[in-house]
């Protein structure tokens, strides 16, 4: 029995983190397609990460689409960053996303931050 299946947390998190690079196209709902292209660098079950040139405020509205993909989004943050902004967005009226439903360019799941610990702790001790 591995960690996650003590800890269902664990699995799903591990699970719903994607890394990727797309472009997006990021408009206000009532503005359809006069848009903002943005960059999604990280997609999850529940919502996005993306690079942004402007800020856009908590609690917003907007849908995100894409060739083949639309989804409606409300920003939770919006931080600066050097050189632009780091939005995140939860995907809102109950979508889940998956890759049965859309892939996005270079999806990557990236290996887990906690099977990562283990291994090191493990080769540390001497153990195989």
């Amino acid at each position: 029995m591995t960690e996650s299946d003590h800890n269902p947390a664990i699995g799903q998190e591990e699970q719903e983190r994607w890394l990727c690079s797309h472009l997006v196209r990021l408009f206000l709902d009532d503005e359809p397609r006069a848009g903002e292209i943005v960059l999604l660098e990280e997609i999850s079950s529940d919502g996005v990460g993306l690079a942004v040139e402007t800020a856009y405020p908590k609690g917003l509205r907007l849908t995100m689409g894409a060739s083949g993909f639309e989804a409606r989004v409300v920003v939770a943050s919006c931080q600066p960053r050097e050189t632009d902004f780091r939005l995140e967005a939860r995907f809102s009226d109950g979508f889940r996303w998956s890759p049965e439903i859309w892939i996005p360019d270079h999806l990557f799941r990236p290996p887990s931050l906690h099977s990562k610990t283990r291994s090191k702790a493990k080769g540390a001790a001497g153990g195989s």
